[in-house]
């Protein structure tokens, strides 16, 4: 016990030497995931480590891991909600599957808690989200390209799955799941409505229709 004792207050002492020594850059304490724990960083913490996350200096696997630890620390109740949203605006410009894998399960839990608390708050949530999501969406497109790897695939596919809860009334995802629903039912617009983006574009498309629309989503054969 006396050893351990030792070990946690050079611990300390080398923490507080490294913020002494460097004033502002960012200290994350859980580098490369290795620690079996989740560590509750302070808020000056977090707002030391949104320059390295949002340019993406910060290692992949550390900018999906500080967004883990800090959203199941705030369901635990040990971090404000209004600190997963301060953390969640360095991801605008995201481009990992990895880390989109994280950020996919972050906005659909908060999109939850949101949901039932309602109003303003959740309209703004929402307006908050589709920013991130959209931001991605448009780097990754629709359609896969012949330049794209399996992890490009992955990540629109991850996307994708989240226009028709986030981006559900975008007017520009929208116009794009129209044309595309109403393109399929002409000859040779099969190609139009693919396998992996058809129930995405149904559901935008009932959600912002009518009677018509869903009358025509049943001829498609899914709902």
């Amino acid at each position: 016990m006396q050893v351990c004792n030792v070990w946690k207050v050079l611990l300390m002492f080398m923490v507080w030497l490294y913020v002494a020594l460097f004033g502002c850059v960012s200290l994350y304490c859980t580098v490369g995931q290795q620690a079996l724990l989740r560590v509750a960083h302070s808020d000056e913490m977090i707002r030391r480590m949104l320059p390295a996350i949002s340019s993406k200096t910060m290692s992949v696997i550390d900018r999906g891991g500080v967004l883990l630890d800090t959203y199941a620390l705030a369901k635990a109740g040990h971090v404000k909600v209004e600190t997963i949203i301060m953390l969640l605006r360095a991801y605008v410009d995201e481009d990992s599957y990895t880390v989109w894998v994280s950020l996919a399960g972050v906005l659909g839990g908060l999109n939850v808690l949101m949901e039932e608390v309602g109003g303003a708050p959740y309209t703004q949530f929402l307006v908050f989200a589709q920013k991130i999501v959209k931001a991605a969406f448009l780097k990754v497109g629709w359609e896969a390209k012949s330049s794209d790897g399996h992890s490009e695939n992955l990540l629109r596919n991850t996307l994708v799955g989240l226009l028709d809860v986030f981006c559900i009334t975008d007017a520009e995802v929208v116009a794009e799941a129209r044309r595309r629903f109403e393109g399929s039912f002409e000859e040779g617009g099969a190609s139009l409505l693919p396998a992996d983006i058809k129930a995405t574009v149904l559901r935008i498309v009932i959600y912002n229709g009518g009677e018509a629309e869903y009358e025509r989503v049943l001829q498609v054969g899914v709902a």
